[in-house]
């Protein structure tokens, strides 16, 4: 970044936010302003779930203007589409647990907020870890079933399923704010 910086020389240089990201976007905002200084600030997906804090974020980091605002994430209002979305409307505390208690087992295979380390990626989640995740959302603000993109979920086993999923090899990566569990090998653990 460096270098192109260096070569290209802009005016202006923008840093382009997702407007999901969470409170983490200070940390992505400064490091990206210490290497290219930012001049503006546009944020996208602001119509989503989030409540754009990582805006605030990223403008209280590097001392750049919001300069736009961009939306996507209702786009069939555009098309005369009505959107539904059952799960911004009921208690998500009682949703995750009831997907529990019905036999749903899910593993986290993605994480991009604030409160969601590494140690999160590839869990299988239980009961307690929903209690845990309840007292980090009320802390950091994300959605507690991940509705605005905080994180990622595989299902492993339910109802539905005639054989669990078995995860034999998998792939942890971590970039200090965010990861991913890359599963390369699975099995269906009994014949369907």
């Amino acid at each position: 970044m460096t270098r192109i910086g260096a070569v290209a020389n802009p005016d202006l240089a923008l840093l382009i936010i997702d407007g999901t990201i969470g409170q983490q976007c200070f940390s992505q905002a400064e490091a990206f302003h210490k290497t290219v200084p930012v001049g503006g600030i546009i944020i996208t997906k602001l119509d989503s779930s989030a409540k754009g804090g990582g805006a605030l974020a990223a403008a209280a980091a590097t001392g750049a203007q919001i300069m736009y605002i961009g939306t996507g994430e209702r786009i069939g209002n555009n098309l005369g589409l009505e959107i539904i979305s059952p799960l911004w409307h009921i208690d998500q505390k009682d949703y995750l647990q009831e997907l529990l208690e019905s036999g749903f087992k899910f593993i986290i295979t993605s994480v991009t907020s604030a409160g969601l380390d590494q140690s999160w990626l590839g869990r299988e989640i239980t009961r307690q870890d929903v209690e845990q995740l309840v007292k980090l959302s009320a802390k950091h603000g994300f959605n507690l079933a991940f509705e605005g993109g905080e994180a990622e979920t595989f299902v492993i086993d339910c109802p539905l399923f005639c054989s669990p999923i078995g995860v034999i090899q998998a792939n942890k990566i971590w970039d200090g704010y965010r990861g991913r569990f890359e599963i390369t090998e699975a099995i269906l653990e009994k014949q369907c």
